[in-house]
């Protein structure tokens, strides 16, 4: 099912030539459903042991290069 937050990443993500893939779109709703700034490794206990954290820190960074997330330092 598509949801808003999933066009409107689509949306940005296009502009950066990059796919929204399955994994990606499990990172994204993992981030909108926590009540504040995850980790990669927080992220990675929540979605499990098949996705690997270097996939992860790969997708967070396509994010912030695209516009879908800012940094929480």
């Amino acid at each position: 099912m598509t949801t808003n937050i999933d066009a409107q990443i689509t949306a940005r993500l296009e502009i950066h030539e990059v796919r929204y893939t399955r994994g990606r779109r499990a990172v994204a709703h993992t981030l909108a459903d926590a009540d504040g700034p995850l980790s990669a490794g927080e992220i990675g206990e929540r979605l499990g042991p098949d996705v690997p954290v270097s996939s992860i820190y790969r997708t967070l960074s396509i994010f912030t290069d695209a516009g879908v997330v800012t940094p929480h330092l």
